[in-house]
């Protein structure tokens, strides 16, 4: 039947453009007017400012409006008489129509200007108006809207008092003229815009997507970002709300988990909007071994994949683990804790040295001891400072006074000298304030500390003064 339709409509055209060829049509002028001559027979007075061709059986005609000079070839025009007259003119300001062959007027000439017909169509336009009519001169869209874009697959966007919608090629409202704009139609679906929101419309203007949302992102996997009233939150192609729109920014989602932001902190939630690790930290760490860092209210601690806390968020900081331990700082002091948050040395130290064969330094209120890694005192916390171990001992100092101590705390030489030197053949030179004596290794006195100089011994005796009398004494202090 299409086929049939399509024959017999080619059959008409060639008919009439075969009577047109065989009419001798030309114009005439009269007081700068233009009448219409067909055959050589006047079938209209002159009366229009410009007739145009004829295409199809009619031509467009205007009236009531004025030339312009122009620096351009008018070549718009048809006939010879008017494109001489007007060869740098420009026609404005009339009022179109068309006529037929014979003359008679079949489109009244009440527009501002008709476009070209294409299939037996053209718009109109009228009082800063656009339409849509047929060369009979019929309304077939009204004369309403401010645009018509062009029509592709039957339909058409039409704009109106500053807002856009769907119409058909029969003037049929498709989509409402009610959106300030709408995006182009993918997979029968678009971006429809209204009172600043966005949401989403099929292409039969049904709304598939409520239009409250201020933004909506790219679709993936059937879901997308949705904005609204400075939050975020997820929906599914149907609009579907699958994350609530509560947050301040959702991070991108790794084995179905994401960040969430909410009220200035950061939790856990799943593809489904879970909330998995609660949004009350200030930061989470990279996870690693199924744990990461948690911070809230300038505190860290240690939580896993589920937000179950492992360390509580106590601490000001927590050093790296090795060995299963790792420092922990609260209140400016430091301690030792285990993967699973258990205190091995508590947090009262201001520092805590390197371990060495199961022992560290340990600072506390300006004094030092020693620990074990189990955090059991092995010295004491009251030296100001523990010189270096050899042989098991080192020297200690406390109140100003130094003396000697094993590796176990356990003091050999008493701390009550002012200096203690270096050791030579099991004995070392003493003092106490302004008097020197001599000591063994094991802190025994050999020489009184009563002297005010001893000197190094040779061959057994060594210079010595004492009460400003200079004498000479032997290893074991007597005087020789």
């Amino acid at each position: 039947m299409e086929k049939k339709l399509f024959f017999i409509s080619m059959i008409m055209l060639f008919t009439i453009s075969s009577f047109l060829k065989a009419q001798k049509i030309d114009v005439y002028s009269e007081k700068g007017k233009y009448g219409l001559i067909v055959n050589q027979k006047k079938v209209t007075e002159p009366i229009y400012d410009v007739i145009y061709k004829f295409k199809n059986n009619i031509a467009k005609v205007a009236q009531h409006g004025t030339w312009r000079k122009t620096e351009n070839d008018n070549n718009s025009l048809i006939f010879p008489l008017i494109n001489l007259e007007h060869k740098k003119e420009q026609y404005e300001s009339g009022k179109y129509g068309a006529i037929d062959i014979n003359g008679k007027i079949v489109i009244p000439l009440e527009y501002s200007h008709i476009g070209n017909f294409e299939n037996n169509r053209a718009r109109a336009y009228k009082d800063k108006k656009l339409g849509i009519i047929n060369s009979e001169g019929k309304v077939i869209i009204p004369i309403e809207y401010t645009n018509i874009g062009n029509f592709k697959n039957n339909r058409a966007r039409a704009y109106k008092d500053g807002k856009i919608g769907i119409i058909d090629s029969e003037g049929k409202v498709i989509i409402p003229i009610e959106y300030t704009n709408i995006g182009n139609f993918e997979n029968n679906r678009a971006r429809a815009y209204k009172n600043g929101k966005i949401g989403i419309i099929d292409s039969e203007g049904k709304v598939i997507i409520p239009i409250e949302y201020t933004n909506i992102g790219n679709f993936e996997n059937n879901r997308a970002r949705a904005y609204k009233n400075g939050k975020i939150g997820i929906i599914d192609s149907e609009g579907k709300v699958i994350i609530p729109t509560e947050y301040t920014n959702i991070g991108n989602f790794e084995n179905n988990r994401a960040r969430a932001y909410k009220d200035g902190k950061i939790g856990i939630i799943d593809s489904e909007g879970k909330v998995i690790i609660p949004t009350e930290y200030t930061n989470i760490g990279n996870f690693e071994n199924n744990r990461a860092r948690a911070y809230k209210d300038g505190k860290i601690g240690i939580i896993d994949s589920e937000g179950k806390v492992i360390i509580p968020t106590e601490y000001t900081n927590i050093g790296n683990f090795e060995n299963n331990r790792a420092r922990a700082y609260k209140d400016g002091k430091i301690g030792i804790i285990d993967s699973e948050g258990k205190v091995i040395i508590p947090t009262e130290y201001t520092n805590i040295g390197n371990f060495e064969n199961n022992r560290t330094r340990a600072y506390k209120d300006g004094k030092i001891g020693i620990i074990n890694s189990e955090g059991k005192v092995i010295i004491p916390i009251e030296y100001t400072n523990i010189g270096n171990f050899e042989n098991n001992r080192a020297r200690v100092y406390k109140d100003g006074k130094i003396g000697i101590i094993d590796s176990e705390g356990k003091v050999i030489v008493p701390i009550e000298y002012t200096h203690i030197g270096n050791f030579e053949n099991n004995r070392a030179h003493v003092h106490k304030g302004k008097k020197q004596g001599i000591i063994n290794s094991t802190g025994k006195i050999i020489v009184p500390v009563e002297y005010n100089y001893i000197g190094k011994f040779h061959n057994g005796r060594a210079k010595a003064q004492r009460n400003n009398k200079m004498i000479f004494i032997d290893e074991m202090g007597n005087e020789v």
